[in-house]
C-alpha cells in the first residue's frame, strides 16, 4: 500500500468502464482498493504489458480451485508526478488481444 501511495498523483482518477462509478483523489482511490480490490498476498498476479502506447498490467486472480485466472486489464495514464489515471477493464476476454493466456 505504501509503495502504491507513492506512485499515485494526489488527483489520480480510477475508472472501470462500463461500470458507472469512478474515484478521484489518492485517498478515495486507496480506500476503494483497500476495501474492494486487494486480497490476500499471493492471490493476485500482475503481468506488465502496454495498450495504446500506455503502460498497462493484466491482472490474474486466484480462484477457489487455486488456479490464477484472467481478471482485468489496467491501463495507466502517467502524469507529471506519477500515475494520473487508471482505467480498469473487468473483461477477461481482452487477454487474448494482448497474447496472454486465460490462466497461469
Amino acid at each position: 500500500m505504501a509503495a502504491l501511495t507513492e506512485l499515485l498523483q494526489a488527483d489520480v482518477k480510477l475508472e472501470m468502464p462500463p461500470v458507472p462509478v469512478w474515484f478521484t483523489g489518492r485517498d478515495a482511490v486507496l480506500r476503494f482498493l483497500a476495501a474492494r480490490a486487494f486480497t490476500r498476498a499471493g492471490d493476485i498476479s500482475m503481468v506488465l504489458t502496454a495498450a495504446n502506447g500506455q503502460p498497462a498490467a493484466a491482472e490474474y486472480r486466484r480462484g477457489e480451485d487455486d488456479v490464477m485466472r484472467a481478471h482485468s486489464v489496467h491501463i495507466l495514464t502517467l502524469g507529471a508526478t506519477g500515475i494520473a489515471a487508471t482505467t480498469v477493464f473487468l473483461d477477461p476476454s481482452l487477454f487474448s488481444s494482448f497474447g496472454l493466456p486465460l490462466t497461469r
